[in-house]
């Protein structure tokens, strides 16, 4: 009996900490999946691959981004 109480304990001991860490990686993907949509709704306004065309794509992208919190996408890896 009292290993029965141990191991109900434990389980809900351990599906605690799986629900916070389940709930960080639903809000990763969910700012994953925002960001997107702000790259496909830029890509469909400026469809073109000119020069000037690529620059307003990447403002617009950054604006999306920026009004919805997220930060923006560099083109290069963070120095370390």
């Amino acid at each position: 009996m009292k290993a029965l109480l141990r191991l109900c304990l434990l389980a809900l001991l351990f599906s605690a900490g799986t629900a916070a860490a389940t709930q960080l990686g639903v809000n990763a993907i969910n700012n994953w999946k925002t960001a997107d949509l702000c790259a496909a709704q830029a890509q469909k306004a400026h469809p073109d691959f000119t020069a000037v065309e690529n620059a307003k794509r990447e403002e617009a992208l950054n604006r999306c981004l920026e009004s919805h919190n997220l930060p923006p996408r560099t083109s290069s890896p963070p120095p370390r």
